[in-house]
């Protein structure tokens, strides 16, 4: 808590509050019996705030991070580290009130002399009570003595109108110079970047040829790996325009966290289109009929024929009461590449085309059937459709209530298709289907960014011209 790590495989969040901040939160204590009702309530619900998230932020030990999963915006935070984000807020601001104390007994016991000399001295004296601390703490921290070369640098190049500023400028700089000896900055050269690590290399050349398979865009790749640490290496693949299931510091789905390195569900990794696996020292994705395609630095590709394409034009329909349901029949065998799974008050409430693909005949897949992508970004996708009988098609990504769709410039109603995939009800003939992931909250606060955006432009010109009016007036009624 009192010196930063700098450790480059630290992860999310940190403890570190630093010496100054710790200090400042130690002046709380006195600062708490001078102060009158309203901010000892401050001090205390501060103070408990940062203990409680501090607590949590030991995840499964305490247990705490548990009760987050049912409380509202709290529930976003997936990994307990980062609850030490909000704990070092919480203790900036009761170091803030400790330091607000301590200016203002200086001010009211110390002699009277000037204001700003005050505030020099005061900060002065902190600072170096606080660096002879961390001499007599860990001497070994104590590096970069150059850095106060900047404070005589500073009073010779920093502007300053009268020796009151110049003294206050050389004090902050002083303090500034000393908080980088403390806690140099966790900065590394390009020598030890993690690029250059041998299993990362590995990575990348595997990565390098799963890239160049000829159907991988309609597909995704599984990793089997043996660590956390080295599976974390694989984010990479979106760099060679490659589809995983694996997501580093995001916030997720607490089902889509579940089911991130869940292998073993290999007949729900294909139903979310994992053809190709790759497995490191001699692992096998346990798929029996997996066909091995190449080896590359002791990682083996392995392909699946079964997988599910990123748009499926499906003519039968099958309904299941829940996910649960559904998911044992998967692990057992279903065959998702001929039925879709609705729940079953879905199949009831919809469409009469939804009902009429519940015969046993539609079964099998229309010969003719034609399914060509237009378009596909980030969230957008585009696909053009023919077929003869009536149909469900699927659009291979996560569900979400923020998916919206349209069949031939027409808003349509999509279905949650095996209780994971978005999906749309089409019609017998040709069809041109729009999917479209548009987050309410995010398209609100588009709109907010840009009314505020006129706003400021509106403002910016009324006084431009309000002052090249005034300037006018000015010189009309001057003197000439």
């Amino acid at each position: 808590m009192l010196f930063d790590s700098s450790d480059p495989q630290a992860g999310p969040g940190g403890l570190y509050v630093g010496p100054l901040g710790v200090f400042g939160m130690l002046l709380c204590v006195v600062a708490y019996r001078r102060r009158d009702a309203i901010q000892r309530f401050l001090i205390i619900t501060f103070g408990l705030l940062a203990l409680y998230f501090l607590i949590t932020s030991f995840g499964t030990h305490f247990g705490l991070a548990y009760l987050h999963f049912r409380i509202p915006l709290v529930n976003l935070i997936r990994e307990a580290t980062r609850y030490l984000v909000i704990f070092t807020t919480f203790a900036a601001v009761l170091a803030a009130l400790g330091f607000q104390s301590l200016v203002e007994t200086v001010t009211e016991n110390v002699c009277p002399m000037r204001p700003w000399y005050r505030s020099v001295n005061t900060m002065i004296a902190i600072g170096l009570l606080i660096f002879l601390t961390a001499v007599v703490i860990d001497h070994r921290r104590i590096s970069g003595w150059l850095v106060l070369v900047i404070v005589p640098l500073g009073a010779v190049l920093v502007p300053a109108a009268s020796r009151q500023t110049l003294a206050v400028g050389s004090g902050l700089l002083l303090l500034a110079a000393l908080a980088s000896i403390l806690a140099p900055p966790g900065t590394q050269p390009f020598f030890v970047s993690e690029y250059l690590r041998p299993d990362n290399l590995i990575v990348h050349r595997v990565l390098q040829r799963v890239s160049q398979l000829p159907d991988i865009a309609k597909y995704r790749v599984a990793i089997l790996e043996g660590s956390h640490e080295a599976r974390r290496l694989w984010n990479n693949a979106s760099f060679y325009g490659i589809r995983t299931f694996y997501f580093n510091f995001t916030v997720l789905p607490r089902a889509q966290l579940h089911e991130m390195f869940d292998e073993q569900a290999v007949n729900l990794r294909k139903l979310h289109g994992a053809k190709y696996f790759v497995c490191a020292d001699g692992a096998k994705p346990f798929d029996p009929n997996a066909r091995l395609l190449f080896t590359e630095s002791s990682y083996g590709v392995y392909e699946v024929k079964d997988a599910m394409e990123q748009y499926t034009l499906l003519h039968a329909v099958r309904s299941f009461p829940g996910v649960v349901p559904f998911r044992a029949q998967v692990a057992e065998g279903f065959d998702y590449r001929y039925i879709a799974a609705l729940k079953t008050s879905t199949k009831k409430s919809g469409s009469p085309l939804l009902r009429a693909m519940e015969s046993t005949d539609s079964v099998l897949s229309v010969s003719e059937d034609f399914v060509e992508p237009i378009a596909g970004t980030a969230n957008h996708f585009a696909v053009l459709t023919n077929s003869s009988r009536p149909g469900v098609l699927i659009l291979n990504e996560r569900w979400s209530k923020d998916w919206h769709a349209t069949v031939n410039s027409e808003p349509a109603q999509v279905l949650r298709a095996n209780f994971t995939q978005p999906a749309v009800v089409l019609g017998a003939g040709r069809n041109y289907v729009e999917f479209d992931y548009k987050p309410v909250f995010f398209w609100w606060l588009l709109m907010l960014q840009r009314a505020t955006f006129l706003l400021l432009a509106i403002y910016a010109i009324g006084t431009l011209l309000r002052r090249r009016y005034r300037s006018a007036i000015t010189a009309a009624y001057s003197p000439s």
